[in-house]
């Protein structure tokens, strides 16, 4: 997985929608390798997540992901946020069968450089 952060404050999520999201959403459905993608949007942002397929090379859909990225820049409100990092997540997603079903408290995950846990 790949996430990028879009932030741009004081907008309304409308606004974050049409002017951020979407434009970078459509430059990035064309990168190499992309199962799925989501977004998230609020008065902050955005946040976009791709899930790519198990055998892509990420370095070259990390380098995919800046590319195309740059190529939407220019088209973008002049302040949106240059906290443009796509971050690597975990390789790959957890089921947890149960809320009991925990990761040990020394648990590491050495690909991953932002983790977030979410659910019930």
């Amino acid at each position: 997985m790949l996430f990028v952060q879009l932030p741009y404050p004081n907008a309304s999520p409308a606004q974050v929608e049409r002017l951020v999201v979407r434009p970078v959403e459509e430059a990035l459905g064309s990168v190499g390798g992309l199962r799925n993608m989501w977004s998230h949007i609020d008065s902050n942002g955005g946040m976009i997540g791709l899930e790519f397929d198990w055998s892509q090379n990420m370095k070259v859909a990390r380098t995919d992901v800046w590319q195309k990225i740059d190529r939407v820049r220019r088209d973008l409100p002049d302040d949106v946020g240059t906290s443009w990092s796509p971050t690597t997540g975990a390789g790959g997603t957890r089921r947890c069968p149960s809320s009991r079903d925990v990761w040990p408290r020394n648990a590491t995950f050495p690909r991953a450089t932002t983790f977030w846990i979410v659910g019930s």
